[in-house]
């Protein structure tokens, strides 16, 4: 029990230690203010970015709320995928679909693609290398490169397996700030950076419990609807389809000691 005790201590230091760090750092970046965000019922029928959308289910929950989206995905088979699962909603144009890797930059890479599982397909060479990966020439690119592009988002969601706080530092230092964004919280960097970008309150999703714990989802004309969110394939809710109070940085930070970091999501909001 000590030991546990002294480990939260020290984790609940360095915390806070890399907060004060990094909003010394983001000094220049003008953080937005209420005036400066995105309209509220802009919000409501805005552009949703899907980074990491693998074979869609994410993307499906988003179109079925009535919102735009941009999907980005890596791999070229599951872009193929994704084209033909949603083939009306490209020619309604009310989805785009986005073949790249999201970086710190723009270059070529190799994604390690697992054809087991495609959620695992990631840029950093797997420690166990066998025939279930396939190396995938790729490019790279910023997010805040796409979002130029294709408009101010009114919530990321980031599933980029460990790649997310090269992302955030990126997409933050091009003083791009959704209203909402969130992200897997496996390193505790996430927080913080979360909370130097000035983000205020926070919501957690465990990844295990999204299909068994959420069913109801609010579309943008305010309707209720029956949505299932597929086990293990799938972010789950945000914004307003999420239950509960929200939580400050200090209760995150707490909740993460408590329960450990990896297969869950850090929902932050600017307001």
């Amino acid at each position: 029990m000590l030991g546990r005790a002294i480990d939260k201590v020290a984790r609940y230091f360095v915390f806070v230690g890399n907060e004060q760090r990094l909003a010394f750092r983001n000094r220049s970046l003008p953080l937005r203010d209420a005036n400066s965000t995105l309209p509220r019922d802009e919000f409501h029928t805005g552009i949703v970015y899907d980074v990491g959308a693998n074979n869609g289910d994410d993307t499906e929950y988003y179109l079925k709320k009535g919102l735009r989206v941009v999907a980005i995905e890596a791999n070229p088979a599951l872009v193929n995928h994704l084209r033909t699962r949603f083939a009306g909603a490209l020619q309604d144009r009310r989805l785009v679909v986005v073949n790249a890797a999201v970086g710190d930059g723009d270059y070529k890479s190799k994604l390690y693609a697992n054809s087991r599982d495609s959620k695992l397909s990631t840029l950093v060479k797997p420690f166990h290398y066998d025939e279930q990966w396939t190396d995938i020439e790729i490019d790279v690119t910023r997010l805040s490169t796409i979002v130029k592009e294709h408009g101010h988002p009114a919530h990321v969601k980031l599933d980029i397996e460990g790649a997310d706080v090269a992302v955030l530092r990126e997409m933050f230092s091009a003083e791009c700030f959704p209203e909402s964004i969130s992200a897997e919280a496996h390193s505790i960097e996430v927080l913080c950076l979360f909370v130097a970008a000035g983000y205020q309150t926070f919501k957690i999703v465990e990844g295990k419990f999204v299909h068994s714990r959420f069913c109801t989802i609010r579309t943008v004309d305010g309707s209720l609807l029956e949505h299932n969110f597929p086990e293990g394939t799938c972010a789950g809710p945000f914004g307003d389809d999420l239950p509960g109070s929200r939580m400050g940085s200090e209760e995150v930070f707490h909740y993460l000691c408590e329960h450990g970091l990896g297969w869950k999501d850090i929902h932050a909001f600017r307001n």
